[in-house]
């Protein structure tokens, strides 16, 4: 029998220079990979289980003169995994390496666990602010 996890959430990045982030969020989040390719092991991938990764999609906005330029959608069923720890680490870097306006993420361990996860940049006590409730099976 397999352990899934699940996985959904969405960052909102905002700033003003459009220039070089589409890369940079790349760069952060790492390579996908799915069932079926080629894994390098000297690349540095989203978390995965036995049959891919987290995937992501970057749409950006197209109003250039928007504070609101991208928002980052990512998800994954991730077979023979259950590390929520490792998951949370690659969502906490994304946060911590752009300006965050919100942010969040719903991890289900199947039979186990499900996080629920928020991330806010302009927080009333003037610093970045992580939230995570865990509901256990």
């Amino acid at each position: 029998m397999s352990q899934w996890t699940h996985i959904a959430g969405t960052i909102r990045i905002d700033t003003i220079d459009h220039e070089g982030v589409r890369e940079q969020i790349n760069n952060v989040l790492g390579q996908t990979w799915k069932y079926g390719d080629n894994v390098d092991p000297d690349t540095e991938y989203a978390p995965y289980g036995s049959e891919g990764s987290i995937q992501y999609a970057i749409t950006e906005n197209p109003d250039e003169l928007s504070v609101t330029a991208f928002v980052v959608t990512f998800y994954g069923d991730l077979r023979n995994y259950d590390n929520d720890a490792e998951i949370l680490a690659w969502f906490e870097k994304a946060c911590d390496a752009f300006y965050i306006r919100q942010a969040v993420i719903t991890i289900d361990i199947e039979g186990q666990k499900i996080i629920y996860g928020s991330y806010t940049g302009l927080s009333d006590l003037g610093k970045p602010m992580f939230s995570y409730n865990e509901i256990v099976h």
